[in-house]
C-alpha cells in the first residue's frame, strides 16, 4: 500500500523524473531526483556543449532544483552549441563571449542570426 499523504518521510522510494528508475532514495510522494545514469547523460551532454565538469554539474543542480520548484522539465531537449559562419575569424552575427564554433561553409551552420546577416550581406 502506498501512502497518499505527502508529508509522510521515508514512505514511499523515489523515481528518476526521466527514466521511472529508482534512484536509491525514500521520501514522499512528491519528492523527485533523478538516477545516476540520467544524471551522468546530462552531465556528459553539458561537457560535449564545452562546458568543465565543475559547470555542467553545476548546470544539472539548477535543472534539478528548478525542476523542484515545480517548473517543467523537457527530458527530451539537450542543449547543443550553435555553429556560426566566420567572418574574419569571427561570428558573422557578432555573438559575444566565446570561444565559438566557426566555420567557413554556410551550409553547415545553425546559427540562424549568421544566416540572416550573410543573406542580407549578398542581396545587397
Amino acid at each position: 500500500m502506498t501512502p497518499d499523504c505527502a508529508f509522510e518521510p521515508d514512505a514511499i522510494e523515489v523515481r528518476c523524473v526521466e527514466c521511472g528508475k529508482p534512484t536509491g532514495l525514500m521520501g514522499t510522494c512528491q519528492e523527485i531526483d533523478f538516477c545516476a545514469a540520467c544524471k551522468e547523460d546530462l552531465i556528459t551532454a553539458s561537457m560535449h556543449d564545452g562546458l568543465t565538469r565543475a559547470e555542467a554539474e553545476a548546470e544539472f543542480s539548477a535543472i534539478l532544483i528548478s525542476r523542484i520548484e515545480g517548473v517543467p522539465y523537457n527530458a527530451k531537449y539537450v542543449r547543443r552549441r550553435v555553429l556560426h559562419v566566420s567572418i574574419d575569424n569571427k561570428p558573422a552575427c557578432g555573438a559575444k563571449g566565446g570561444p565559438h564554433p566557426l566555420t567557413a561553409d554556410k551550409n553547415e551552420s545553425n546559427c540562424k542570426r549568421c544566416l540572416r546577416k550573410i543573406e542580407s550581406n549578398e542581396s545587397n
